[in-house]
């Protein structure tokens, strides 16, 4: 999905860029499969640092080892605005969340999280209370899906 589409979908839900970008930035504390972020580290090269692409490439090889796992933030159990500094180094290593900071809407806000872990602190807590007080789908008004970004 692109970022044009999920803005879309967030201000469907009442949320905002803002809400998204915070939001994401909790991927700060995240393992992702080597699955989920091989196309980006081997195939999207003007979207992402050269040397930090490689270095993942050697845990991430061009096939196999779908399931090992690397880290999104080098301080990965801190709460810290090191995700939003990998971001705009190119070193975002979810496709979705580099785009968030790739000469969009919402590159201002990945810079202002960068140098202000205050502002950043309290947007993630705002939109995390936003965020739990959507009210889900239920029943035949909803959709369970294994691909959240596919639509069955």
């Amino acid at each position: 999905m692109d970022l044009p589409a999920l803005i879309n979908n967030f201000k469907k839900q009442g949320l905002d860029e803002e809400d998204l970008v915070s939001f994401s930035s909790g991927h700060m504390l995240g393992f992702p499969q080597c699955l989920t972020i091989r196309n980006h580290i081997y195939n999207d090269p003007n979207n992402i640092d050269s040397n930090f692409g490689s270095q993942r490439q050697e845990n991430c090889q061009h096939s196999g080892g779908d399931s090992n796992l690397d880290s999104i933030d080098p301080t990965i159990a801190l709460f810290d605005s090191k995700y939003s500094r990998n971001l705009v180094s190119k070193k975002g290593l979810l496709h979705f969340d580099q785009a968030l900071f790739s000469g969009g809407k919402t590159d201002d806000l990945v810079k202002t999280y960068t140098t202000n872990l205050g502002t950043f602190s309290k947007d993630f807590a705002e939109s995390m209370i936003k965020i739990g007080n959507i009210n889900p789908l239920t029943g035949n008004h909803g959709q369970i899906r294994v691909n959240y970004s596919k639509v069955d």
